[in-house]
C-alpha cells in the first residue's frame, strides 16, 4: 500500500550473460545501507531472465532536471553538495564506493531533502581490488583513475562530486 519505484535493466543489458546475477548482487549490497539520505531498496529479485529493484519513490526531481531549469544559487549548490558528501561518507564508511556520482543520481525531494540514488555499479573496496581495471561510470563525471581503468577508492566519488559542484556553479 505504498508508491514505489521499480527499476529494470534495459533489454540489451538484461540479456548479457551474468548481468542479472551482478544486478541483483549489487542491489542487495545497497539494501544493507540504512541512511535517510540514501534511497532505500525494499526488494530485489529475478523473474526468469528479468531482474528488478524495488525502492522508495521520491516525490521530486533529480538534479539534472533541476539544472535544466537553471543553475541554483551558490548557497543552494553548497547545501546540495554538502548533503551528498555526507551520504557518500556514510556509504564509504560502510565499505561501498558509488562509482557513478552525477546529477541524475542525486534526487531532490519536494520537501527540500537530498537523496543519493542508483548504486547500480557500486562496489566494495575488496571487489575493486579483485576486479582489476574497470571503466564503469559516466565519462563526464569520472575521476582520472576511473577513466584510465586504474585502481580507485572513495576519492574517485569525491572527485565526481567536485565535478557536480563545478557544473552547479559554472554550468
Amino acid at each position: 500500500e505504498r508508491h514505489v519505484a521499480i527499476k529494470i535493466p534495459r533489454p540489451d543489458r538484461a540479456m548479457v550473460p551474468g548481468f542479472a546475477e551482478r544486478f541483483v548482487d549489487e542491489a542487495r549490497k545497497v539494501a544493507q545501507l540504512r541512511h535517510p539520505g540514501i534511497v532505500p531498496v525494499y526488494d530485489v529479485g529475478r523473474e526468469g531472465a528479468w531482474c528488478y529493484i524495488v525502492s522508495e519513490l521520491i516525490d521530486g526531481e533529480n538534479l539534472a532536471q533541476r539544472l535544466a531549469r537553471g543553475r541554483p544559487t551558490w548557497q543552494e549548490a553548497a547545501q546540495i553538495v554538502a548533503a551528498v558528501a555526507e551520504r557518500l561518507d556514510y556509504a564509504h564508511r560502510e565499505g561501498l564506493i558509488h562509482r557513478d556520482v552525477k546529477p541524475s543520481n542525486i534526487l531532490l525531494g519536494k520537501d527540500g531533502s537530498v537523496y543519493l540514488a542508483d548504486f547500480g555499479i557500486a562496489a566494495t573496496r575488496e571487489e575493486l581490488q579483485e576486479e582489476g581495471p574497470n571503466t564503469s561510470g559516466t565519462l563526464l563525471f569520472m575521476s582520472p583513475e576511473q577513466v584510465r581503468g586504474r585502481a580507485m577508492d572513495a576519492r574517485s566519488d569525491i572527485y565526481s562530486l567536485g565535478v557536480v559542484l563545478y557544473e552547479l556553479l559554472a554550468g
